[in-house]
Formats: structure tokens, sequence, C-alpha cells
């Protein structure tokens, strides 16, 4: 707020704080008042607050993030994601069938240092399949899952729910 024609201070300069200004970078700094360039856009399969990127909404409305690594062998998938601490935080949950499919298609298990056998695995969501529209397992309320390995990217089927096999992956929210 310069003014060259002044002749006394009046209080009233606001002193130049560089920085990010750009909402959606990874280094906002929300104190900045001049941007000097310096910043740094989120993309798919960085690494961010705990986890690594999968998903990224329009417009800086956030996104999801993976936790590196976060297999394990699944008794109580939503408990083990909820009672989770990790990267320094403790939002993580387990994700919907179509989260599972984000992750995915847009990162993969090798991308969240996963090295999967050549069968594929069975990750858990916490979508269940109130319509019975794929048979076996334990009938209505079986629970979506997400094949991930080096054959089986993409492929979505059902697991009963007294099933103790597959694998989760905790995700959390940005």
């Amino acid at each position: 707020n310069y003014f060259a024609q002044a002749n006394t201070d009046d209080g009233s300069c606001i002193a130049v704080v560089l920085g990010c200004m750009n909402q959606c970078a990874s280094n906002y700094d929300p104190l900045a008042n001049t941007d000097d360039g310096s910043c740094i856009a989120l993309a798919i399969g960085d690494t961010h607050e705990g986890g690594v990127i999968f998903y990224l909404q329009p417009n800086c409305g956030g996104g999801l993030v993976a936790a590196v690594p976060s297999q394990v062998e699944y008794p109580s998938g939503v408990q083990v994601c909820a009672s989770l601490t990790f990267g320094g935080y403790s939002d993580w949950f387990l994700p919907s069938r179509y989260e599972l499919l984000e992750l995915s298609n847009n990162i993969g298990l090798k991308t969240l240092g996963y090295f999967p056998s050549p069968y594929a695995t069975g990750y858990w969501s916490s979508t269940e399949d109130s319509t019975n529209y794929f048979t076996g397992g334990d009938g209505p309320g079986n629970v979506f899952i997400q094949i991930m390995g080096y054959y089986g990217n993409g492929i979505e089927g059902l697991y009963g729910k007294s099933n103790t096999q597959g694998g989760v992956i905790a995700v959390r929210a940005f």
C-alpha cells in the first residue's frame, strides 16, 4: 500500500510477507500477502498429510490419501482403520467400494509400497451388497472387495462377512 506522495507515516503500511498464496498448493501459506512463485501443486501420487494422494476433488476441494503401508489382515477392518494413528493423523477409515476403485485405478498397490503376489488379493471396502446382486458368501449383506494384484486390478467381488481373508487399506480425507 505504498503511496509515493505521502510525507508523514500514518501507521497504515503493510509489511510484505512472501509465500505461496495458492490454497490448492501443498505449501500454501495463509499469512502470505505477496506470492513468491514457490507454490507446489498437489498431484495424484504425492505424499501428503500422512499418506499417498489417490483422489483430488476439483477446485481445491480436498481429496483422499491412503496410508503407506496399511495392509493388514482383515479381522475387524473397520476397527483397524478407526483405531489407526499414522503419519500424525487418527481420522483413518475403511474406504467405500468406489474409493477403492479410485485407489486401484489412480495409484495401485506399488505406489503404496506393496508388492502383491501374482495372484489377486481382495481388499475390503465398507460397502455392503444390500441388493444381494452377487451370489455366494453369506447371502445378503456381503461386503464388496476390490481385487488388486498384478493380474487383478479393477475387478470387484464380494466377501461374506464371516470371511477373514483379504487386506485392509486405511484412507483419510484432507
